[in-house]
Parts: C-alpha cells; structure tokens; sequence
C-alpha cells in the first residue's frame, strides 16, 4: 500500500556465487513499481515483469536489460 508522499521502485541485485554484491538496480519512477518475475534471456541480460501503479491505475512493468542491468535501448 502507498503511503502519501512515498514511492517505490523495483529492485534488483546481482549476486555471486561466493556471495558477495556484483551491483544492484533500482528501475522506476514517481510512482509505485513492483516486479514479480525475473528471468535471464540468451544474452545474459534479464527481463523483469511486474507492474506499476499511478493515479488509481494499474499497468505491466517490463523491462529488459543487458548482463550489469543496465536498460536495453529500443532499436
């Protein structure tokens, strides 16, 4: 649930097999961003599927990035 004057954004981090931090992302904006699904594609890079919430409405949050999560740009 929002809370007036807050937000959230999706999250994700890359961890390595001895367990230690490799980066982490923050994807979103003003508004309220959740992911529900990661999964890596044939790049190495992931798609993250969620959703997003503005004004009272609700959308699909899809985002593909490259392996250091960095955001893909359309071509």
């Amino acid at each position: 649930k929002k809370v007036d004057g807050s937000n959230t954004q999706g999250w994700i981090v890359s961890i390595s097999q001895d367990g230690n931090q490799n980066w982490e992302k923050l994807y979103g904006g003003e508004d309220i961003e959740s992911f529900y699904s990661i999964e890596q594609t044939s790049d190495k890079g992931f798609t993250l599927t969620g959703e997003t919430h503005s004004n009272g409405t609700s959308d699909i949050f899809h985002v593909k990035t490259d392996p250091s999560g960095i955001v893909s740009s359309e071509e």
